[in-house]
């Protein structure tokens, strides 16, 4: 008989082989990278423009993965602000992309969600 443990690993094993779930989670990673986008703030576009499904395939507890992330070396005072001589706002667009999608300040899950065909 095989033991909880074992079964959770065949599991992890099928489900990061599967074409259908990478399919899924990169069509996931897309609607994350869009919502990013639209709630960028938009001066020149070249914030918006850096957020990407970045191309490395990552596994995280056994699992598939995909990163999404602005590449715009002003990335941080943006998600942030700054402070003085002269403030600038918070904008938090991958917070907001985050709470969006149910997830949190590490991760967002694709579980549970809708994925355009």
């Amino acid at each position: 008989m095989i033991n909880r443990s074992e079964l959770e690993a065949e599991i992890r094993a099928a489900a990061a082989a599967a074409a259908e779930v990478k399919d899924y989670l990169e069509k996931f990673a897309e609607q994350v990278r869009d919502y990013w986008r639209s709630v960028s703030p938009v001066d020149e576009g070249k914030y918006a423009a850096s957020v990407q499904v970045f191309k490395k395939n990552l596994m995280i507890d056994g699992m598939p993965a995909k990163r999404v992330g602005a590449k715009d070396f002003k990335a941080h005072w943006i998600e942030f602000g700054t402070s003085d001589p002269a403030p600038t706002p918070a904008f938090a667009p991958r917070a907001k992309t985050a709470a969006h999608f149910g997830g949190d300040e590490k991760r967002i899950y694709a579980q549970d969600i809708e994925v355009d065909q």
